[in-house]
């Protein structure tokens, strides 16, 4: 008979001492041993088998892999066995799914719930924004945070409220990533805030205020001054540095809600060295 091996296996029988050459054929025995052989040796495949159905060849192939080795800045090297870094954690779902590879961040600090973070540094003061002017004020996360309250300080205005959100920035556009609603500005010069349920980041974002339908009177909101604090925007050419931005400003903003994207203009980008001081609160 033909070996069934490799993709069965063969039932071969075993003469005893007791049976003739007739009753189990002298001949067959030698022919099925002899296929069965050559069924292994091809299956196992002689050394440096170029054949890739053999086992030879398919051994050689996981010996030839590299591994792949992650340091803290995520580079892979010419290696492949997953080797974790400082700040780095492989999770592996199990086998046939994917292994994910995080990084913890890089600045964020650990904020208990309830905590607040601002959205820029500089120097403090107060200034008394028109209606109709939107502030983008930068802010890096490096990593998502979820936040339930984001506010300012501000008030004692004749009328007006001031509207509060965030965008995010890609290229030469600002995208809308939440409107937040509005707060008074006509009452006492005091902390405000307003409820959310916002989860941000990573990477850049921009906490925005408009001001609408305001009479400044002798109103006034708490800023960040650049003054000599300088942030990695998009500005001006060199010629035209002053050192001072810490956010970008647009005028003729229509009240009711924030631009769904907003457009900078990179040759000429509205950049401001004053923007109100808008913080986030980490959520509880």
């Amino acid at each position: 008979m033909a070996t069934n091996f490799p993709t069965g296996l063969d039932a071969l029988t075993n003469p005893t001492p007791t049976d003739t050459l007739a009753s189990v054929p002298h001949a067959d025995q030698h022919a099925n041993a002899n296929d069965a052989i050559e069924a292994l040796q091809a299956k196992v495949g002689v050394d440096g088998s170029a054949v890739t159905s053999t086992l030879d060849y398919k051994v050689a192939q996981l010996q030839a892999v590299p591994a792949v080795t992650i340091g803290t800045t995520g580079t892979l090297s010419s290696e492949r066995s997953l080797t974790a870094g400082a700040g780095i954690t492989i999770t592996d779902a199990g086998a046939g799914s994917t292994v994910t590879v995080t990084q913890a961040g890089l600045w964020n600090p650990t904020i208990s719930a309830g905590g607040y973070i601002a959205a820029n540094s500089g120097q403090n003061g107060t200034f008394s924004p028109a209606s109709g002017n939107l502030y983008l004020s930068p802010m890096f996360l490096s990593s998502s945070i979820t936040v339930d309250r984001i506010g300012v300080k501000g008030g004692l205005y004749t009328a007006g409220t001031l509207r509060l959100g965030a965008y995010s920035f890609s290229g030469s556009t600002f995208t809308r990533l939440f409107d937040a609603g509005t707060i008074d500005l006509t009452t006492s010069n005091t902390g405000k805030e307003i409820t959310i349920s916002q989860t941000v980041g990573p990477g850049w974002i921009f906490l925005a205020a408009l001001v609408e339908n305001a009479t400044v009177g002798s109103g006034s909101i708490v800023q960040f001054n650049a003054q000599t604090f300088f942030s990695p925007l998009p500005g001006p050419a060199p010629s035209s540095l002053n050192f001072q931005r810490c956010g970008y400003a647009f005028g003729s903003i229509s009240a009711g809600s924030l631009p769904a994207t907003r457009s900078l203009t990179l040759s000429a980008p509205e950049i401001t060295n004053i923007v109100p001081q808008i913080a986030l609160r980490i959520a509880l």
